[in-house]
């Protein structure tokens, strides 16, 4: 168990699990052998329970503050001394005990008592310092002290309770024990001194209540009726007879350790040391009052008193005026502030937003300034390029019109040449040149024969010609006889060329010019596209900033109404707006909304006087309940220190918290009977009864509207999850089949809300789809070998093959793949009924009768 503890703790701390049973072993052994039970301490009794008791403290321990070697062997000492030393009465056992311990650190962890505790004192640890109740080392003794002091304190506070005066030393502290027995199940502690050893038959008493736990003749008949009263209902769930000598055994039963000594936990103290007497003596001294002296002065001090008896009274009384006043001006100053401090935090919030807002505004204006000025240098850009490019845009166009006019017998009338003219030879350079080919008649011919090689210079990327080609190109356009008029009284098919190698040339040559411009004016472009991007999202945040000063406004304005309002304020209310608005306001003080026609809203209100809580009550009509008329003026009694209101016909605490709002959707109402009322036209003629009526009407819309649109939405909502039923049905067949588990055993029980904590983390943990069917399949086959492997730890290994046996029948069952009869037949086999009419069995060296008949 304490390694399964120790699993998520540090390493260094989880390594020394083994070592801590080792040496408690190993200690329990010494201790048993060294401490031997005599007459003077027959209490010296040791068992296996004593191990058991060590390991309980370390398996409260927590990773988050055991969590060191040193730490967590405090801890092992800390409960080495409360089970072994604490039973010890004398000092050379107390001694022989702290150095075992030291023997055990140094023989098993390789450490000295005095590293793990330089105070050379035990440690102590407990649960109450911390703030987490956990159990933790409490190694600040002043912050034990000023703990124990509070406690001590708060007790005798209590009223109906004799004070306790003690003094906390050291050893008195240490010896704060709590532990527990009891008749009612409640517990209890038992304190006997050698101070109320009266007579000799106390010792026997108690040597028969730790030996066997039982007291012979200790109670009277009146009393053990009183036990018969007290134990009727526990016998009566226990199904016993109640009978004198079965009530005594359910009594004596009802102890949880009857055999004391082998399990009690011993705490002897010793003779109180100088120190605490010093405390003692201290805390009691007193200093005496009295003396001759003294009672002159008290006497002369009287005579002066009443001399001034009456001006005195009159100063108190004037004083007690005053103080009154005093009390009330300074609540006033107090209320006075918080308002100031509230409207000073209202027009904060506003400055600042409006101080936003300006600044937002002036940069939206700058931003807008300038982005106009780059959209007019993107335009100037944009028609200086496409002015250059337009002047060589005609040639190009009319250079692929030409090579349009090209067919197959033009080429192929080029490609005939065996040795072609030199005009058309030239021209195939410039062209295999602008190509990236070796310009040679050879692969001239070559290129001609590709029955691509007119769509080749159609789609030719004459955006990106180096200035290496263009160089080359310029060497033959230079040549006289590179003119497409002279080329074309050899070839009109060359002519063609000559005329695309010319065109491509020169858009080449002013691309190059353009190139430059085009790129920024993709960047100035691009650049005015984030700038007016900025633009609008600022211009947003003006719009929000905007709405959230007129939103801050209203607030305001709604503030001081509600909270310097001297009476309790009324809204009228016909959208709902002021009850949103008002429930928000006061929603960390717990608001409590409540309407007259609310059966107990009386008591809602009583609550609300009493604890301070505000309360709104809604849809107030023309005429308000009687009952509330004290609350509306305010009619508050002081009475001693606390102040009071009558409210339902008694008196209800009131406190000064307590806050009322009401609204009213009256507004309307009233509305619509003043115009009908002060018309002076027919109805149908009033145009303002139209637009309130109008209003209203397009108000009902958008409320139907929105009842519409939840409906449509639920409908949705029935819709996808109607797609998960196969999951729901599969999460189902799987429960019932672990419930299943108990009749194999009652051992094996899971829970529904485990179980749901399974089927969540299986949705989490499956792989995700894009189609609903496989998603609904990874479900399924997830949740199953989930369930499956976590059902399996808690199983004897012989019944882990039943458990995949049954979950498949189950889902067999449910997916109508499998019948009630198969089901049985597999269980139990078939049942012959007349074995005359079957033939003989062949196989009866192998099979049995029984089975033969069964599978014929």
């Amino acid at each position: 168990m304490l390694g399964q503890h120790l699993q998520e703790f540090d390493e260094e701390t989880k390594s020394v699990g083994k070592t801590v049973l080792i040496a408690t072993i190993d200690m329990f052994n010494n201790v048993v052998a060294k401490l031997l039970p005599t007459p003077s301490k027959m209490h010296y009794l040791f068992n296996l329970r004593d191990i058991s008791k060590i390991f309980q403290g370390l398996l409260r321990s927590n990773k988050d503050y055991t969590n060191t070697k040193p730490r967590f062997l405090r801890l092992w000492i800390h409960e080495c001394f409360r089970v072994f030393c604490d039973r010890l009465t004398e000092d050379k056992d107390r001694e022989w005990f702290l150095n075992h311990v030291g023997d055990m650190l140094g023989k098993h962890f390789e450490l000295t008592f005095h590293a793990l505790c330089p105070s050379k004192a035990p440690p102590l640890f407990g649960h109450f310092l911390n703030p987490y109740e956990v159990y933790d080392d409490m190694n600040d003794p002043d912050a034990l002290r000023k703990y124990i002091l509070n406690q001590l304190e708060e007790y005798n506070s209590c009223p109906g309770v004799v004070k306790m005066d003690l003094v906390l030393f050291k050893d008195a502290i240490e010896h704060l024990l709590y532990t527990g027995c009891g008749v009612d199940q409640k517990k209890t502690t038992f304190i006997f001194s050698d101070t109320q050893i009266a007579e000799e038959t106390f010792t026997e008493i108690m040597n028969n209540l730790l030996s066997s736990g039982e007291i012979t003749n200790l109670y009277k008949a009146d009393e053990f009726e009183d036990i018969k009263t007290a134990l009727e209902k526990p016998m009566k769930a226990a199904g016993l007879m109640q009978t004198n000598e079965v009530i005594y055994l359910f009594l004596v039963d009802r102890e949880p350790n009857p055999s004391v000594p082998s399990s009690d936990q011993r705490d002897d103290n010793e003779l109180v040391p100088g120190v605490a007497a010093r405390g003692a003596a201290r805390g009691g001294l007193q200093v005496p009052a009295g003396g001759r002296t003294a009672g002159f002065h008290y006497w002369a001090q009287a005579l002066q008193a009443n001399k001034l008896r009456n001006g005195l009274g009159k100063v108190e009384e004037t004083a007690k005026l005053v103080g009154q006043m005093s009390e009330e001006l300074a609540e006033a100053k107090v209320q006075v502030g918080l308002y100031t401090e509230q409207c000073i935090e209202y027009m904060g919030v506003i400055n600042v937003q409006q101080r936003n807002a300006d600044e937002q505004q002036r940069s939206v204006a700058a931003r807008s300034k300038k982005t106009m000025e780059e959209e007019v240098q993107c335009k100037k850009l944009a028609d200086a390029a496409m002015r250059d490019l337009a002047s060589a845009m005609p040639a190009l166009e009319e250079a692929i019109k030409a090579l349009d006019a090209l067919n197959k017998k033009d080429i192929t009338e080029v490609k005939s040449y065996a040795k072609p003219p030199q005009k058309v030879e030239m021209v195939l350079e410039a062209v295999l040149i602008l190509l990236q080919k070796e310009p040679t008649w050879a692969e001239a011919k070559r290129q001609l024969g590709d029955q691509y090689f007119l769509d080749r210079l159609r789609e030719f990327d004459k955006d990106n010609i180096s200035d290496k080609i263009l160089k080359k190109i310029g060497t033959y356009t230079v040549k006289p006889d590179f003119d497409p008029e002279i080329v074309g009284t050899v070839s009109a098919a060359a002519k063609s060329l000559c005329l695309w190698v010319r065109a491509i040339e020169k858009y080449g040559k002013i691309y190059k010019i353009v190139k430059p411009k085009k790129e920024r004016l993709e960047e100035a472009l691009e650049s005015l596209r984030m700038k007016q991007q900025i633009l609008a999202e600022a211009r947003a945040k003006l719009r929000e900033l905007s709405e959230m000063i007129a939103r801050l406004q209203r607030d305001a304005e709604n503030g001081i109404i509600v909270v310097r309002a001297t009476r309790w304020p009324l809204a009228v209310d016909p959208q709902g707006q002021a009850l949103i608005w008002i429930s928000r306001l006061e929603e960390k003080n717990d608001i409590q909304v409540v309407d007259f026609g609310q059966p107990n809203y009386m008591r809602i209100m009583e609550t609300c006087l009493s604890t301070g809580k505000p309360i709104l009550i809604q849809n107030v009509g023309e005429v308000l309940d009687p009952s509330i008329a004290p609350i509306l003026e305010k009619a508050v009694v002081t009475i001693g220190n606390s102040k009071v209101i009558k409210f339902n016909d008694k008196m209800v605490s009131y406190h000064e918290d307590f806050h009322l709002y009401l609204t009213t959707k009256l507004d309307l109402e009233n509305d619509l009977l003043r115009i009908m009322y002060e018309s002076q036209v027919p109805l149908l003629e009033n145009e303002e009864l139209f637009i309130t009526l109008q209003t209203s009407q397009r108000t009902s819309l958008e409320v139907k509207e929105a009842l519409i649109t939840s409906q449509v939405t639920e409908k949705e909502i029935d819709t996808a999850r109607a797609g998960y039923v196969p999951v729901a049905v599969r999460a189902s067949v799987l429960f019932f089949a672990l419930n299943d588990l108990s009749r194999i055993d009652p051992m094996y029980q899971f829970s529904l809300d485990a179980y749901i904590d399974l089927f969540m983390y299986s949705i989490d943990r499956s792989p995700k789809a894009g189609e609903l069917e496989d998603r609904i399949n990874n479900l399924n086959e997830f949740h199953t070998y989930a369930v499956y492997k976590n059902t399996c730890r808690a199983l004897f290994e012989r019944h882990k093959l039943l458990l995949s046996f049954h979950i498949v029948s189950r889902i067999l069952f449910q997916s109508g793949k499998m019948s009630r009869n198969e089901y049985m037949f597999l269980l139990k086999g078939g049942v012959v009924l007349d074995r005359s009419e079957q033939p003989d069995n062949p196989t009866s060296n192998v099979l049995y009768f029984s089975c033969y008949y069964q599978s014929v």
